[in-house]
């Protein structure tokens, strides 16, 4: 597994992961959860509908980068 240079861009970790590299998104993902899941929380008011929904979206959103990931 390559390793990421935390110090990426978002920008920049948003092409690697267009060209399918699992390590860049899982960098972003690292960096953006807590913020996306309290977003997420806030509006459906449970932790565990929240966490399916964040994992969800990322996952959408990363199929329409049109990543492979």
């Amino acid at each position: 597994m390559m390793r990421i240079n935390n110090k990426l861009s978002d920008q920049e970790l948003a092409e690697l992961i267009r060209e399918g590299d699992y390590a860049a998104f899982t960098e972003m993902y690292n960096r953006n959860w807590e913020n996306l899941l309290r977003f997420v929380s806030k509006i459906v008011h449970d932790e565990d509908d929240a966490q399916d929904i964040a994992v969800y979206y990322t996952h959408l959103r990363a199929h329409e980068t049109g990543s492979s990931i």
